[in-house]
């Protein structure tokens, strides 16, 4: 299997977090299935033309969210979004709080009352268009 690619912008958002959303991305969406295998960081960086520090990072931050499970001398899998049921909620539950504080947290940095992202994820889920506003 090929990797999907991973596309870097100069917006001034921190290479690791750029990595990381499109990595959680490709998960979500499921062009990264569950037991599928990593590239080396070594290859993530130099196929990304990035130093291997925001790679590392960012990887760090999924495997603590749990979506991938590094095994030392055998490399990073994505892990089984079905875990046990007694910290699958509480799981869900962290993952939902991490990702609500960092959209409340650019929504405020960038003057957008946390209303609007509410709104404006509400349409995402939904399906409905910016007319909805």
């Amino acid at each position: 299997m090929d990797f999907p690619s991973i596309i870097l912008a100069s917006t001034g958002e921190p290479l690791y977090i750029q990595i990381a959303n499109q990595l959680r991305n490709l998960i979500a969406t499921g062009r990264l299935t569950p037991g599928s295998q990593l590239p080396t960081i070594r290859r993530l960086s130099l196929t990304l033309s990035v130093n291997s520090d925001p790679v590392i990072r960012a990887i760090h931050a999924l495997a603590r969210e749990g979506l991938l499970d590094i095994q030392r001398g055998r490399g990073t899998f994505v892990t089984d979004p079905l875990p046990d049921q007694s910290g699958n909620l509480r799981r869900r539950e962290i993952i939902s709080r991490e990702i609500a504080e960092e959209a409340v947290c650019k929504a405020l940095t960038r003057g957008v009352p946390p209303e609007d992202v509410i709104l404006a994820i509400r349409s995402v889920i939904t399906g409905g268009g910016d007319d909805e506003r």
